[in-house]
């Protein structure tokens, strides 16, 4: 089989099961089937509330090997962010977010 290079999926609406379910399957897909990078798209979330929501409800991130990547933007008006799934609760300096 030829290499795949990415799967999507994209959240307009975050809850807990469907966030877990979205990161098994892209991470899956990286894994089993040798997709080349996972995207997970998120709208009306910007990465600060996505971290939050993920620490708040003790979301258990996938080991990835950074094949996952996080878009999001929460308004029409925002700009776009993007963050590596394996780094999203660490900060710029690399350490882990206090919340």
């Amino acid at each position: 089989m030829e290499k795949n290079l990415i799967i999507i999926e994209v959240k307009g609406n975050l809850g807990k099961r469907g966030v877990r379910k979205d990161w098994a399957t892209l991470n899956q897909f990286c894994d089993k089937y040798q997709y080349g990078k996972g995207m997970w798209i998120a709208y009306n979330y910007s990465l600060d509330e996505i971290r939050q929501f993920i620490v708040e409800r003790k979301i258990r991130i996938p080991n990835d090997k950074g094949k996952i990547e996080i878009i999001c933007k929460k308004t029409a008006d925002s700009k776009l962010e993007r963050k590596l799934l394996c780094r999203l609760l660490l900060s710029e300096e690399g350490t882990i977010c206090q919340h």
